[in-house]
């Protein structure tokens, strides 16, 4: 890694500042069968295979004082991201050479390798991702100009904000062929089944369905999006402040290369329309909204010397670039699927491999999408969401330094958006059943990226900080929240789907704890002078104060309650493809043991065998929480005038305590209830005991 910075006083008025960066990486993580691929033996790398990349990083920034009451400045950066992942054996076409199955491997290299195989129960065999080799490009630029005005009691502020942002990839490169097998293809219609019935399905060729995905060019979107803010602090009296704000947002039309927008699907006829095409104009359809507002009020008054009550209110736009799923769709990726009609069927056998996908010629603008490929497509009437904040908080000095808050804080997302599966299925409709199959044949998944569903979010919390700045060699900050977050079941970071499509069936996902819900979370932070050297307590001369002084402890201890999570069951006698399944809840209470082994009471719970949904719901139990203690040691010191060096030794984990993961919540698993992983919540990923030893220079 290379890091510079460039600082210069122009003149008298002007300051110029300069940061250029660069940081260079790789992986190689093997996968667990060796030649034979599967799963990287490090979960942390995600892939299996080698990953390569570097990241270019430039900022250059302007402040000019006009007069002692104004002052503009700016900021331009950009950053560059490159990376990439290749799987093992990308030279050898294994599926199609050594096991003989048609319709894997070629036309290129990055075809090649192992086709995979999802068993569920089980690891991968043979390829472990299904969107790996691939490329990605990720290049950004930022401008920002603003202008700061203070007159009398007014502190002003205005300024604009333009960002760029571009999108390439390759993701994947290439694909071997897929094979996807289910525990119902040996298993009967009302009798449960298990992990063991899908290994069966495995080990007898008989995958409930297959996939292949062809590639016709690399995906490519460009993105702008523009803001206008203007702020005022106003110093009302002496006890009272005031801000008031406005910013207007412009999201611009995502672009592929060439300047032409994203594609258009006609739910009506099942044509695609390509714009840039066959006549079709760059932009056939898409607009982004020009009304996005959002007003944002602070208030701070303080009746005393040592007490400030603060309160706010704002609301804020969601700035998700609708152009960052559809990246990697079809006609520019080709994805079909061949699904089986139910989960009990098979689609083929193994060796009869997987039918083959042609090329895409989209020249003439309008196309008819294959019944059998799957699209991901955005709104190109697209509403964005929208987040109401709001807050109340007391503070109070308490005198020696301590300084205590606590108050109430809260949020509203509204019209959340989502990857809406528009191909959705009915109760017993199978296959045959989806929405689109009804209409057109169609199969394949739909996805579609808006805001369908006017789903909400909502957070309410206390939270409570007591703090003693740092004075007399110690600091200490203490602080506790409690807190409710509820929302629709899936789609956590807004760019992925729901657990239920199907309109008639939202109501069971509308409302339920969020996945990052913790309904307490304690932190204690410090920082510790040791008693020892010049001016200290203890070894205040000579050499040993020259050595032991100067020297600080910090630490931060952190515990909070589990996650909530769901107990599922297979959805073969559902049979409502794009709709999740909960199991069936058979105790009135459902006792939690807290074991790795069996964490609750799995016999609280039964599949479901007929075609409805469980009577569990969704995230009513919850996993194991965490209590975590880091700490670091650090010094710094001078080498010379112009020459600088800090030591530190820090620990994570500093008692190696597991932080296990929520148990397995599948009825039909055979680990059903037993906690199979941890949490990876230390510094990269991992969670056992880490020390680590630094020395940085300045100069």
């Amino acid at each position: 890694m290379l890091d510079t910075k460039f600082t210069a006083q122009a003149t008298e008025k002007l300051n110029l500042s300069a940061r250029v960066s660069w940081l260079d990486w790789h992986f190689d993580n093997p996968p667990m069968f060796g030649p034979l691929g599967g799963p990287g033996i490090e979960s942390r790398g995600s892939y299996d295979g080698k990953g390569i990349g570097d990241t270019v990083s430039m900022t250059y920034s302007a402040v000019y004082t006009l007069t002692p009451a104004l002052v503009l400045d700016g900021y331009f950066g950009y950053t560059v991201i490159d990376n990439g992942v290749e799987n093992i054996r990308l030279d050898e076409n294994l599926g199609r050479d050594f096991l003989g199955i048609p319709g894997t491997n070629g036309p290129n290299r990055y075809y090649g390798g192992w086709p995979g195989f999802s068993v569920p129960g089980f690891s991968a065999v043979g390829r472990a991702n299904n969107n790996a080799p691939w490329t990605l490009r990720l290049p950004q630029a930022q401008y920002v100009a603003s202008l700061a005005w203070v007159r009398g009691t007014h502190n002003l502020r205005f300024g604009w904000d333009a960002l760029w942002m571009g999108l390439d990839g390759m993701e994947p490169a290439g694909h071997p062929g897929w094979f996807y097998f289910t525990r119902e293809v040996t298993g009967t219609t009302g009798v449960p089944v298990t992990d063991y019935n899908s290994y069966a399905s495995f080990l007898l060729g008989l995958p409930n369905s297959t996939e292949r995905r062809l590639r016709a060019e690399m995906g490519a979107v460009r993105t702008w999006a523009h803001s206008l803010y203007a702020r005022d602090k106003w110093q009302v009296t002496p006890k009272l402040t005031a801000s008031f704000g406005l910013r207007w947002d412009y999201f611009g039309v995502p672009n592929r290369l060439g300047g032409r927008s994203l594609e258009i699907y006609d739910f009506e006829t099942n044509k695609l329309n390509v714009c840039g095409y066959g006549g079709l104009a760059k932009n056939c359809g898409f607009s982004m909204g020009k009304k996005y507002f959002a007003p944002r009020l602070g208030l701070a008054y303080r009746p005393t010397d040592t007490f400030v009550v603060r309160a706010g209110y704002g609301i804020s736009w969601d700035p998700i670039n609708i152009g960052r799923n559809p990246l990697q769709t079809y006609p520019i990726l080709s994805t079909a699927t061949f699904p089986a009609p139910n989960s009990y069927r098979y689609v083929s056998e193994i060796a009869q491999g997987i039918p083959s996908v042609s090329p895409v010629d989209y020249s003439s603008g309008v196309i008819s999408v294959p019944l059998t490929v799957s699209m991901e497509l955005a709104d190109p009437k697209f509403r964005r969401s929208y987040i109401q904040a709001w807050n109340l908080m007391l503070q109070k000095d308490l005198g020696g330094g301590w300084i205590a808050e606590a108050g109430y804080v809260g949020n509203r997302q509204i019209r959340l958006q989502n990857r809406w599966n528009a191909n959705y299925g009915f109760i017993g409709g199978g296959a045959a059943g989806r929405v689109l199959a009804r209409k057109f044949g169609r199969t394949a998944d739909t996805l579609f990226f808006s805001a369908t569903g006017g789903f909400h979010s909502w957070y309410d919390s206390l939270q409570s900080t007591l703090e003693r700045r740092f004075s007399g060699g110690y600091m200490l900050r203490l602080s506790y929240t409690w807190s409710k977050a509820l929302g629709p079941r899936g789609n956590e970071n807004g760019v992925d789907g729901y657990t239920n499509n199907n309109p008639l069936y939202w109501p069971l996902i509308a409302k339920v704890p969020r996945s990052f819900d913790r309904t307490h979370h304690f932190n204690a932070a410090f920082a510790f002078e040791l008693p020892f050297g010049r001016g200290k307590r203890w070894v205040s001369q000579g050499a040993p104060a020259r050595l032991l002084g100067g020297w600080q402890l910090t630490g931060l201890f952190t515990a909070y309650t589990g996650g909530p999570f769901s107990v599922t069951a297979p959805g073969a006698s559902l049979n409502a493809p794009a709709n999740g399944q909960t199991a069936d809840l058979i105790k009135p209470q459902v006792e939690i043991y807290g074991k790795r082994e069996r964490w609750f009471d799995t016999t609280a719970y039964a599949p479901v065998l007929q075609p409805r949904f469980g009577t569990a719901g969704w995230d009513q139990l919850r996993g194991p929480g965490l209590v975590n203690f880091d700490a670091g040691v650090f010094r710094s010191f001078r080498i010379s005038e112009r020459v600088g060096a800090q030591f530190r030794a820090e620990t994570f984990n500093l008692s190696n305590t597991p932080h296990f993961a929520n148990p397995t919540g599948d009825v039909s698993s055979a680990r059903f209830g037993e906690i199979t992983g941890i949490m990876n919540t230390g510094r990269e990923g991992i969670d056992e005991r880490v020390f680590r030893f630094a020395l940085r220079l300045s100069f």
